[in-house]
């Protein structure tokens, strides 16, 4: 049988409680029958699951998210590596327009290139050096 401490109010005041008092069963307690208690425990079952499970759809998308930002981070690398590789032939052109602002260099271009000569200008074209030549004008 259960037994309960009485409070202090309960008591009648400041008397002191005796082993009588201590073994007194609980009456005061309601019992539930073992439907309500089935069904508490169902609830309360349930609650637990539906957490859990919201729980695992946290974890699932968190997940996933870090692997998007694996993705986008590796994305962002490459980019970085364009934007230099992009930065250097940006370079390169401008150092070409500078030169294309020269006159000699453009009349350089057009005798080795389209083979253009000026007013009593006789061009020899040499076995294997006119390539290299196009070549070096073409960089």
């Amino acid at each position: 049988m259960k037994t309960i401490r009485k409070t202090f109010e309960r008591n009648g005041g400041g008397r002191r409680m005796d082993e009588k008092d201590m073994k007194q069963p609980i009456s005061s307690q309601p019992t539930e029958p073992p439907l309500v208690r089935y069904k508490l425990h169902l609830a309360t079952k349930m609650v637990l699951l539906i957490l859990a499970g919201l729980s695992l759809v946290m974890v699932h998308r968190m997940v996933s998210n870090i692997g998007e930002l694996r993705t986008l981070k590796q994305k962002a690398v490459v980019t970085r590596e364009n934007v230099k590789k992009m930065q250097h032939s940006n370079e390169s052109l401008q150092a070409e327009v500078e030169k294309l602002k020269d006159e000699n260099h453009i009349a350089d271009i057009a005798r080795a290139k389209y083979h253009y000569s000026q007013s009593g200008e006789i061009i020899f074209q040499l076995p294997g050096t006119s390539d290299d030549e196009d070549q070096d004008f073409e960089n």
